[in-house]
């Protein structure tokens, strides 16, 4: 690869902001990242700011996920003891009248949605982080990985 400004010169580095090939000349170090010199600093800058930002909220993102899926799981819970609660409603209705009316439709639907929520929340239980080589925080596959951080989300992982 060469310079992009000096295209007769070898790049040595890569800008972390633009991905362009930099020589000993082009390329300056900002906040232990490679920036274009005069041109992507501030942009470097910002950008390891981010990812030093998202790796101390770590922990934090993590819990929201738990606890969504839990909520989940209560929500799955609940619609469907509703449907129940008005589809029997609905039966002992249609015992003292002989007819099915309105319960009966929210009884079902509500006990449906239930039970795909719960479904969900099944099939989603697979794909939860934690797999063995991967990420425990977003599953990216850390095959091959020897810095003791996830590239996609910057966690810290267990040494190889």
């Amino acid at each position: 690869m060469k310079c992009f400004v000096h295209s007769d010169r070898d790049a040595v580095a890569t800008c972390n902001s633009c991905g362009r090939g930099l020589c000993h000349e082009c390329a300056v170090e900002v906040s232990s990242g490679l920036a274009c010199r005069n041109r992507c600093e501030d942009r470097v800058r910002r950008l390891k700011s981010l990812i030093e930002r998202n790796i101390d909220n770590a922990p934090t993102t993590f819990f929201l996920i738990r606890s969504a899926r839990r909520t989940h799981l209560y929500s799955a819970v609940f619609t469907g003891t509703m449907g129940l609660c008005f589809l029997w409603f609905a039966y002992s209705e249609y015992q003292k009248r002989g007819e099915v009316g309105f319960l009966f439709a929210i009884g079902a639907a509500s006990f449906g949605y239930g039970i795909m929520t719960f479904l969900r929340f099944l099939r989603r239980g697979r794909d939860v982080p934690g797999r063995i080589g991967h990420c425990s925080q977003c599953d990216y596959d850390l095959t091959g990985n020897t810095t003791g951080r996830c590239p996609e989300c910057g966690m810290r992982t267990p040494s190889p």
